[in-house]
């Protein structure tokens, strides 16, 4: 429980600190009872990089997703990678009052945290998590298939952790993930009413690993975040929306926008502001164009300090950066 706990604080008390009065700013723009889509893309472990990136884009449901969906399409039709110019339309698309974005950029030195996420604190964790769940179900009755349903997913875990050269990095990705999207939904929770928010992850690894076991992961961290603090929790419906397992994504063109943010973070080394001059023309774009604003993007290196704390800030791009 310690090492997810923490996590959690850290990045709410950087986010909720550095980024507190523009993410009210940003909130006030909408009703309270507010539908939101939070989609999220990755950018891990590309040899090619220079860091590991887990990216959230939160969007207000504001008109059916049909007409979302034609208005990506036509700005941006492919992904970044198999995107050689980038339109200035899409850039302002991201850049717009509708998006709120927030990125985890890790060093690749840092193997996503590796020294903090060890196998003892992990085991420990899911113990703690599997006994959660089975005190609930006996005392909320109505959720006891539930909870027997994410016990048993919690299981499938605690056998990967027991195998002998079990998928570290996966189960680190899995557990990074839901402590940022658990920090949003609380933000969202403390600073407006929100009716719903939608998880829509690209295709991945961690959706299919451990039969979901990644949104049991995120739901629970963030019901412990919201019930330590004092402010009144809302009713809100959180949906887990799960990709195709084959052809195309549904929500192929939401993901887009959070693919676009992930694959130029991971692109730049933070240590080496020169790179800026190196990296790829589509990157430079995204830098001078869309992390240059302040005012709807959340970007926090995180690296571990040592082997049992952890260092994180926030940092933004100025005009003065620009190429």
């Amino acid at each position: 429980m310690e090492i997810m706990k923490e996590i959690i604080d850290t990045f709410l008390r950087v986010l909720d600190k550095k980024e507190g009065i523009n993410f009210k700013k940003f909130l006030s723009m909408f009703p309270e009872n507010s539908a939101w889509y939070l989609i999220s893309d990755y950018c891990i472990d590309s040899p090619e990089k220079y860091n590991d990136v887990i990216t959230f884009s939160l969007l207000c449901n504001y008109d059916k997703y049909e007409n979302i969906q034609e208005l990506i399409n036509s700005l941006a039709s492919r992904d970044l990678k198999k995107t050689r110019d980038i339109d200035s339309g899409f850039l302002q698309y991201i850049n717009s009052p509708f998006f709120y974005h927030f990125s985890l950029v890790i060093p690749k030195k840092e193997k996503l945290l590796a020294k903090l996420f060890n196998k003892v604190p992990i085991d420990k964790m899911m113990e703690w998590m599997y006994s959660v769940y089975e005190n609930t179900k006996e005392v909320e009755i109505s959720h006891r298939n539930f909870c027997i349903e994410a016990q048993t997913r919690i299981k499938l875990v605690q056998r990967e952790i027991q195998r002998q050269g079990y998928n570290k990095k996966l189960i680190r990705q899995i557990l990074l993930t839901g402590s940022l999207g658990a920090s949003i939904m609380y933000l969202l929770q403390k600073y407006s009413s929100p009716k719903k928010i939608a998880w829509i992850s690209d295709r991945d690894a961690i959706i299919d690993k451990f039969d979901g076991f990644v949104f049991d992961n995120m739901y629970f961290w963030y019901e412990v975040a919201v019930s330590d603090q004092t402010f009144e929790k809302v009713n809100t419906d959180i949906i887990f929306v799960e990709p195709e397992k084959v052809g195309l994504n549904y929500f192929d063109e939401l993901i887009r926008i959070p693919d676009y943010i992930a694959g130029a973070l991971a692109s730049y080394d933070i240590e080496n502001k020169e790179n800026l001059m190196e990296i790829k023309d589509k990157y430079k774009l995204m830098f001078m164009d869309v992390f240059s604003n302040p005012m709807n993007q959340a970007t926090i290196k995180v690296q571990s300090s040592d082997e049992m704390s952890l260092s994180v800030y926030s940092f933004k791009w100025m005009n003065n950066d620009r190429m």
